[in-house]
């Protein structure tokens, strides 16, 4: 059976407050055929988050944002690709920045030069997602790089996401480039082989000079109101028959109250029949084992 993706795609929407704040006049548009074709590629190795490319990662096909909200059309925007990657345990995002600055502003995850990700279930065509993620990626100065769940359903917890989930950046002299590794176990109960559609809203924000931005993003509309109800349909690759035994277990959502039943999902993949154990972890609110 086909696992598809939906690619919930614009950066502004989600976080009108930013595009207000830039006022972007001008959409560079940059078609390059169908949106995120070709399909996911699987991967059964987690590559190594350094912010480097690794072998494995440049064989995979090298993307283009496909609309550009900018300040000035005279200047000509910096050149950003990224690459895209999924396994068993983890989604793999490699972006690649052609610039020698990299800029780090207060809350760079929104301000630049920083990465924001919305990962929720669709909606009602038309209507704002109740079941999503806001995800904040980016550089700060002399601590930890912003790795962050914002926003849950209707709150913000402003929560890091695991030690298990990877966020590194590697700057070179004309180019730097953002690798980021996320945990499907950090977003219950998202995964592509137990959920049938799964939406996520990506964006990259580059800051220009003191305050500008431009906003790289996927799948765009001219009017900002509309941003909620623009993405698009991934699917993602089949695992070759090649592959070692894989197996995740997803729960239905992030948190349980007291006395409420735990539904889990096991999904997985091998060549033949095979056996394995399963332990699970619970732990309270505090993050102490039950």
């Amino acid at each position: 059976m086909k696992r598809y993706l939906i690619l919930f795609v614009l950066l502004a929407g989600f976080i009108p407050a930013i595009f207000l704040q830039a006022q972007p006049k001008f959409i560079i548009n940059q078609p390059h055929g169908k949106v995120l074709a070709p399909a996911i590629d699987y991967i059964t190795e987690a590559p190594i988050i350094d912010g480097t490319i690794d072998p494995q990662v440049k064989e995979l096909p090298e993307r283009k944002f496909n609309y550009i909200f900018v300040d000035d059309s005279k200047r000509k925007p910096v050149e950003i690709s990224y690459r895209i990657a999924y396994g068993a345990e983890f989604l793999y995002l490699f972006i690649d920045v052609q610039s020698n600055e990299l800029v780090t502003r207060d809350r760079s995850y929104q301000n630049g030069d920083g990465l924001l990700i919305m990962i929720n279930t669709p909606a009602v065509p038309g209507n704002k997602p109740t079941e999503y993620y806001w995800l904040g990626f980016g550089p700060r100065e002399g601590k930890d790089n912003y790795k962050f769940i914002w926003g849950y359903n209707n709150s913000f917890p402003f929560e890091p996401l695991s030690d298990r989930t990877k966020f590194a950046i590697n700057k070179e002299e004309k180019k730097y480039s953002y690798e980021i590794l996320l945990r499907w176990e950090d977003i219950p109960p998202y995964h592509p082989w137990a959920t049938e559609n799964i939406a996520i809203n990506m964006g990259f924000i580059k800051a220009i000079g003191q305050t500008g931005m431009d906003f790289y993003m996927l799948v765009s509309d001219p009017d900002p109101e509309k941003v909620f109800t623009v993405y698009t349909l991934m699917d993602f690759k089949q695992p070759t028959s090649t592959v070692k035994p894989d197996l995740f277990i997803t729960s239905d959502r992030r948190h349980r109250e007291i006395g409420e039943p735990i539904d889990l999902t096991v999904t997985g993949i091998a060549q033949t029949k095979a056996k394995n154990t399963i332990n699970v972890k619970i732990f309270a609110k505090d993050k102490s084992l039950i």
